[in-house]
């Protein structure tokens, strides 16, 4: 029986002599591996399988690991510099903390969006795909008000983040704390038009603190290479 879907590869290796094993992301069916038999001898098809690129896959066989029948080609997206760094450590977030055959309809999308978006506000979005990982993951924990008495962040003060707990008033402010601006920040796009404050750099740096304290949960981030590369 043949499946389709339209999917993203998000690593890939040799296999065997000829082949290439790889690790596609789609809409329908989520992470799955399938073999492109004889791909290493065919210049065209190992071109053309590459990642980030949105592909149409035709497999069949075993749900484990199938077998690609047949591909084409929909669009390629484009990442140079940092941003093709980036592209990497959320290709390895996806492929090491989410299963294998489980449809995650929302996180493909906002992956997708991530990739046609990265060019702005590109330390943003790394971040915001963060949340939307841990979020569709079930590990997101409110970042508008404290978990242990449930009020509202208010402005001017700071926060300690708790994995898989959330947000708790910090009794006095130091390096491991996020202020409530940022917290605020976050939740407006906006804010990171234009990255050339020390303020909005600052931001971002204790976002990022936040939403990797909260991923090292899930994950080890000494496994992600590419951790060191990300902004």
């Amino acid at each position: 029986m043949l499946h389709q879907a339209q999917g993203i590869i998000l690593h890939s290796r040799n296999y065997r002599e000829t082949s290439v094993l790889l690790d596609v992301f789609t809409r329908e069916y989520g992470r799955l591996s399938l073999i492109a038999r004889g791909a290493r001898k065919n210049i065209k098809t190992g071109n053309a399988l590459q990642q980030y690129a949105l592909i149409d896959f035709v497999w069949f066989g075993n749900q484990e690991i199938a077998k690609l029948n047949s591909f084409e080609l929909r669009k390629s997206i484009t990442l140079s510099s940092k941003l093709l760094f980036s592209g990497l450590y959320i290709n390895e977030l996806l492929y090491r903390t989410i299963p294998k055959l489980i449809a995650y309809p929302k996180l493909f999308d906002a992956y997708l969006n991530t990739l046609h978006d990265f060019a702005q506000n590109h330390a943003y979005r790394l971040r915001k795909f963060e949340h939307d990982l841990l979020d569709a993951l079930g590990y997101a924990c409110d970042l508008t008000r404290t978990f242990d008495t449930e009020e509202a962040i208010s402005p001017q003060m700071h926060y300690r983040f708790i994995p898989q707990m959330g947000l708790q008033k910090a009794l006095n402010t130091h390096a491991q704390t996020i202020s409530a601006s940022a917290l605020f920040a976050f939740a407006d796009e906006q804010y990171f038009d234009d990255l050339i404050t020390d303020e909005q750099r600052q931001v971002l740096s204790e976002l990022k603190r936040l939403l990797q304290s909260a991923i090292s949960n899930i994950v080890d981030l000494k496994l992600i290479k590419t951790k060191q590369l990300n902004h």
